[in-house]
């Protein structure tokens, strides 16, 4: 089958997927709606999935699909609703919290099935029938959040169609007859769709029992479906309002859970989320990080308490104000920030209220903390505003200009990310091992060993400053120790395969390094002195162990606030940062004078000129890509009228992902059999090369007939996924080293864009058809469809 009818068979799955997801949600909307005829339909529908594993709402679903596409524009319209509905996660939202109001409500489906009569006798008797599974398949268990990754603005606009207007919702039926006739043809290659009319899709209506369960419900169904588009507009009903919240973190790159936020083009709100993001970034070079809903928070309950707040009102002075709050002296203390809230904060905005109700309003701010992260199922601990942000998942990125060693500079340019550590047994004389052997237990996130080395090193029971300075003298002491160690003694810092890897001693030689989360083992010489240190507590020749930290452990809240920080001298070159036992002396002692951390390195390093954080984030600009290649653009060049292939089409019309396969492989530098290369030639060769199908649709492995060494490895798939799942999917693959041409406007359109690498929480990318920079920026988020990937060798 051609690519095209590829696509077409994916749309329609997606379009029954969507569609069967809606039709659940629906029914559990209508059970909460204690509307006696919506609440029978819905209780059928929960029936009939019950006793058919979810076929009966599949069967709904599919009806749906076929309907909207005999309905011709209006039926798109409706179709293209759905489908953002459940991709944008807005339908599960209300589904799951009308599940949770069925559940405390009493009545539930168990009530509204007297209601419904016939429908639910029927819905119980079994089928017998089975039928293909598409999309999510059985329903989740009511405590689910059925993986919601999304929530829209909830200000109560009307849902319109792309152009603006108000969608007219028509076609919806019959919905008990089949369409006669064969399914539309494909504008460019002319195959049919496979699915026909009397495919097993519609094998459930096969009964008698299923065939009047259907008829009862369907028309509700339709109605229902219609009416969670509605309710979407108006979503807060049925949850709690955390727009401000979902818009700063998503503004500041944080976990969001597996939920994502869409503003719905209110630009004051999102200057307000970006104002939070900038005053976020400034504190965090002062070394306090914070987390924006502790912000956005405040905000939010105070102008839900009757504070006259606007999101143009809220400044960046005002942002820092609470802040500030957060931190007693530079240490994060939630006391002190319910203190301040107290005496200084809610009375400045609110001057009315009396104690009492001061108190209820600092108690209501932790209160939608707390629901906002079960809400949208945050993973977080009573740590929870110290998480990490660096880059994907936690992983930092290094751009080392060299390190100075016993005060001498030694130039070694590096670009280091996803930095894995591989610790190793200690020789003679610190150790009864082998400096050249690894210790068996998997590699170690960089940051994770940085906190580590802070529990072996420091122990339990010290300060948040004295982790910080410990945690950033033992990032600078392994970045630099192989080149200090002239690589020898097991000691090394080199790229293997798609990964960089740190090889060092878990021991005195080195540093002694203390799984926080696993605790560990010392394996002779019980401080480590003679021995060397594995993770974990059970492990047999032991002579003593320490335990795994708490989640509210102060180390955790010090990796969080210095993550990818180092010490640099004057000319920003890493220093390494040799120390002795007397040294972590040195730190408890000028700690407990009232240093901070940075003041703490400065006395112990008299070379330290900064504490740099060299993490790839928002605050700093990462590597772009430069050169010619980085500026073609599909129109406006001279390339752009040459024709592709026999579509009557060229570059300008339909060139964006041609031109940017060509950007991809003049950024790999990789050889080709084509002199002066660019859009334009690349064209002209795939053009004689059999590079197109027909229509125009490019040959993803064609491009390797230009550059040999450069080969396709396939596609890699987002829909439905949120934006922090497709951020991590994209940046572990640049970070693979791989080469990727993104899809961003999914059922809006078709455009393709070159990813091009990570700029905090989202993606520089080289745009064809703008003078764009950043995908999301650009693009909304939920559009971006698939990838695909290239890789040199």
């Amino acid at each position: 089958m051609s690519e095209l009818g590829d696509q077409k068979k994916a749309e329609e799955a997606r379009s029954n997927a969507n569609n069967t997801q809606n039709v659940r949600n629906a029914a559990d909307a209508a059970i909460a709606s204690k509307n006696p005829y919506a609440m029978a339909a819905g209780t059928a529908v929960k029936a009939a999935d019950k006793i058919t594993g979810g076929k009966a709402s599949e069967a709904i679903g599919k009806g749906l699909t076929k309907a909207n596409k005999m309905a011709g524009p209006a039926g798109k319209q409706v179709q293209n609703m759905s489908n953002k509905m459940n991709e944008s996660g807005m339908g599960d939202k209300i589904g799951q919290a009308a599940r949770m109001k069925n559940k405390m409500g009493g009545a539930g489906a168990s009530g509204a099935a007297g209601a419904a009569g016939k429908g639910s006798e029927l819905a119980k008797q079994p089928t017998g029938n089975n039928m293909d599974t598409i999309g999510r398949g059985r329903d989740e268990p009511s405590s689910s959040l059925n993986n919601a990754h999304s929530y829209r603005d909830a200000s109560g606009r009307q849902q319109t169609s792309d152009d603006g207007s108000t969608p007219k919702i028509a076609g919806i039926g019959p919905f008990g007859k089949q369409p006669k006739g064969n399914d539309d043809q494909s504008s460019d290659d002319g195959n049919q769709d496979d699915q026909k009319s009397g495919d097993s899709s519609f094998s459930f209506f096969g009964s008698k029992e299923a065939k009047v369960i259907v008829a009862l419900t369907l028309p509700f169904t339709a109605l229902m479906v219609i009416m969670l588009i509605m309710v979407a507009a108006i979503s807060t009903l049925f949850g709690g309002n955390f727009e401000d919240a979902l818009g700063a973190g998503q503004a500041s790159g944080e976990d969001m859970g597996s939920a994502e936020f869409y503003d719905g083009g209110n630009e004051e709100a999102q200057a307000y989320y970006d104002r939070i993001n900038d005053v976020k970034l400034d504190m965090q070079a002062e070394g306090k990080t914070f987390d924006s809903l502790d912000v956005a928070s405040v905000f939010h309950v105070l102008m839900d308490n009757g504070a006259k707040l606007e999101y143009k009102d809220i400044t960046e002075d005002k942002i820092r104000e609470v802040a500030e709050a957060l931190f007693n002296g530079s240490t994060y203390d939630k006391e002190h920030f319910k203190e301040e809230l107290s005496v200084r904060i809610i009375p400045k905005y609110l001057p009315k209220k009396t104690d009492e109700e001061i108190e209820d309003i600092v108690a209501e701010i932790d209160q939608y903390v707390s629901d906002y992260n079960e809400y949208v199922e945050r993973s977080v601990d009573s740590s929870s505003s110290y998480r990490f942000s660096c880059g994907s998942g936690g992983s930092c990125t290094y751009d080392i200009k060299g390190f100075n060693i016993n005060g001498k500079n030694i130039s070694k340019s590096m670009e280091i990310s996803n930095l894995k550590v591989r610790l190793m047994q200690c020789g003679s004389p610190y150790g009864n091992g082998n400096d050249n052997t690894a210790i068996k237990q998997d590699a170690v996130d960089f940051e994770e060993y940085a906190a580590g080395v802070a529990y072996g090193e420091l122990g339990d029971g010290h300060s948040v400053e004295e982790y910080k300075a410990q945690i950033v003298m033992a990032r600078s002491f392994a970045l630099a120790r192989p080149t200090a160690m002239g690589n020898s003694a097991g000691k090394k810092l080199s790229k293997e395969g798609n990964d960089w890897v740190l090889q060092i001693a878990s021991c005195v030689s080195d540093q002694v390094y203390c799984n926080i989360d696993k605790g560990c083992s010392y394996m002779g010489g019980g401080d480590g002195q003679g021995g060397y240190v594995v993770s974990g507590t059970d492990v047999s020749g032991a002579e003593r162990t320490r335990a795994p930290l708490s989640g509210d452990h102060p180390i955790r809240q010090a990796m969080a606030q210095t993550q990818g920080e180092v010490l640099t001298n004057n000319q920003g070159y890493i220093i390494s940062t040799d120390y002795k036992s007397g040294t972590q002396h040195n730190i408890t002692k000028l700690a407990n004078s009232g240093l901070d951390y940075k003041q703490i390195l400065f006395k112990l390093y008299s070379n330290a000129n900064n504490v740099d954080k060299m993490s790839c984030s928002a605050a700093l600009n990462c590597r772009v890509a430069s050169g010619e290649y980085a500026n073609w653009k599909q129109c406006g060049a001279s390339w752009s009228s040459v024709p592709i292939s026999n579509s009557g089409n060229n570059i300008c019309n339909i060139g964006c992902l041609a031109t940017s396969v060509s950007m991809l492989i003049a950024k790999s530098g990789v050889p080709t059999t084509i002199n002066n290369f660019n859009p334009g030639t690349f064209v002209e060769y795939l053009n004689g090369h059999g590079g197109f199908a027909s229509g125009g649709n490019f040959l993803w492995n064609s491009a390797t007939e230009v550059a040999p060494s450069f080969k396709y490895q396939g596609k890699m798939s987002l829909s439905g996924l949120s934006r922090e799942q497709k951020f991590n999917m994209i940046s572990s693959e640049l970070a693979k080293g791989s080469y990727l041409t993104c899809e961003v406007k999914g059922n809006t359109g078709q455009h393709w864009v070159v990813a091009d690498s990570v700029n905090g929480n989202d993606i520089n990318i080289l745009d064809p058809g703008s003078n764009a920079t950043t995908m999301w920026q650009q693009y909304n988020p939920a559009n971006t469809s698939e990838c695909a990937i290239y890789r040199v060798g």
